[in-house]
């Protein structure tokens, strides 16, 4: 039996007969103070390019997620630039008005193959806050996958 290598970083555990520990993106953010976040994780039954898609196209928030954590009724222009040329690295763009039809401030999206995105709603003017969504999409089988979700929020006044 091969022994697993591993490690621990941002309370996430990563493990792999083959590991770099530069390989696995963490979030900068989360080692500065002010952060909590809140995990959650789900094995779906779609593959991993199909989760991604979906999770990067932060439009469909309003739609699917309808009077949960979103509303189809405040929706405003999605019109996300480049800012970062996509690359074997990936890529990163912003949407300068972001959610909410401009309510709360830019979001900023950053993909990094194979399985890495990351959200971040800068709201510090408008309301008083930060927010991330960071996925990682985990190939557990064919046309299946492991959800890794991480919401994460920084009051940046009190309020």
């Amino acid at each position: 039996m091969q022994q697993s290598n591993g490690y621990q970083q941002q309370e996430l555990l990563q493990l792999s007969n083959n590991i770099n520990e530069d390989e696995l993106p963490i979030v900068a953010e989360f080692d500065q103070p002010g952060w909590v976040f809140q995990d959650t994780w789900r094995d779906v039954p779609y593959d991993w390019s199909s989760l991604l898609e979906n999770v990067l196209d932060a439009s469909h928030v309003p739609f699917t997620h309808h009077k949960s954590i979103s509303n189809r009724n405040t929706v405003g222009d999605y019109n996300m630039h480049l800012t970062e040329q996509v690359s074997e690295a990936g890529f990163k763009g912003l949407w300068k008005s972001g959610p909410r039809a401009g309510a709360l401030g830019p979001q900023s999206s950053w993909f990094r193959p194979p399985c890495y995105m990351q959200h971040k709603i800068d709201a510090a003017e408008t309301r008083g806050f930060e927010s991330m969504v960071v996925v990682y999409a985990v190939p557990t089988g064919p046309g299946k996958c492991r959800l890794i979700n991480r919401n994460a929020f920084r009051f940046t006044r009190g309020g």
